[in-house]
């Protein structure tokens, strides 16, 4: 047997090791976190977190677009791992079978135990690779109900406010008390309330996790990062409003647009030009040219044509003897000769 042939044999046993290991850590997953998966899997229907189901194919497509820069990187046990582990196991069995039962950080523990089980088996290169997909998993998990309720009548307020002002602009009189309009058409009133499912909660946490995608997976910079992301929230507001005006707007011709499979029509409609709006807002980030960034390549180029100039040898004369070192040849000068 050859040098290659045992390379690559080894290099067989290990993916077949590896996977073997990825196997049964898998299986191990789900019986112990049986509890929580179930009870996820029923959160996800809630048309609030529905996006939760898409969490873990953009992780993992984020791994399968990754896959050649893991294939370079050693496999190679770290032990820091194991308290990951431990730490994740212990915490969620208490806030399982305790009476600080919580979904929420049920969850958060799953996911250290996870980070920590990739860190044990694949090492630290490997970890910091795979850290983006493991981070993007806590998007999945439903937030708590406390933490809700603080946001939702703010999401309600700014609707409310938003929608105000779009339809006194379009020419729609419309008078606000709290999160009631009152649309004024041709003498008639429309009353239209702003409740909780209107709010833009569900748009505001699916851009959310929309943005983080998009940003990691479409920006090479961590600044087009930062600001795709904080853009997530503006542009989740904004359409959210847009739709609540249209709603007021197609109320004024009907009144069943303001409830049951309309309401939810003109919802999703208004999905794509946000898509289409944030996907914009994608590409001129990634088209800003940074003047700093072009220097520094100048500086960079220069340096390497400075490095890359033929370095010109001393030459010493001798009378009309010209002395070049090393693999020069000597020539006389035209005027005179060498003599013995």
């Amino acid at each position: 047997m050859n040098e290659a042939q045992a390379d690559y044999q080894g290099w067989w046993r290990n993916r077949v090791w590896l996977s073997v290991h990825l196997g049964l850590v898998l299986v191990a997953f789900a019986v112990y976190y049986w509890t929580f998966l179930q009870k996820q899997a029923l959160i996800s229907l809630n048309p609030d977190w529905s996006h939760a189901y898409l969490v873990p194919v953009i992780a993992g497509y984020y791994v399968y677009l990754n896959r050649e820069r893991l294939a370079r990187l050693r496999v190679q046990r770290c032990w820091w791992g194991v308290p990951l582990l431990l730490i994740g196991m212990v915490g969620y069995f208490g806030f399982t079978l305790t009476s600080l039962n919580n979904h929420t950080l049920q969850g958060f523990c799953m996911i250290l135990s996870l980070s920590g089980v990739i860190l044990f088996l694949l090492g630290r290169p490997m970890w910091m690779v795979l850290l983006f997909p493991q981070a993007y998993m806590v998007l999945a998990v439903r937030m708590p109900e406390p933490l809700l309720q603080l946001v939702t009548p703010k999401l309600q307020q700014w609707a409310a406010v938003g929608s105000y002002y779009l339809l006194n602009i379009i020419g729609y009189p419309t008078d606000l008390e709290g999160v009631k309009l009152s649309i004024i058409d041709g003498g008639d009133v429309y009353p239209l309330n702003i409740a909780e499912a209107c709010s833009g909660m569900r748009m505001v946490v699916g851009f959310l996790a929309l943005g983080i995608a998009i940003a990691f997976l479409s920006c090479p910079r961590w600044w087009q990062r930062v600001i795709l992301v904080l853009l997530a929230v503006p542009v989740a507001v904004l359409v959210n409003i847009i739709r609540v005006a249209t709603i007021g707007v197609m109320t004024t011709f009907d009144e069943g647009w303001a409830r049951g499979d309309a309401h939810i029509f003109l919802g999703l409609v208004w999905l794509f030009p946000a898509l289409l709006l944030y996907l914009g807002l994608a590409w001129v980030l990634q088209h800003i040219v940074i003047y700093e960034d072009e220097g520094s390549q100048q500086r960079e180029q220069k340096q390497q044509q400075q490095h890359s100039e033929p370095v010109q040898a001393p030459v010493a004369e001798q009378g009309g003897l010209r002395l070049v070192p090393s693999d020069g040849e000597a020539t006389t000068d035209s005027a005179s000769e060498v003599s013995a």
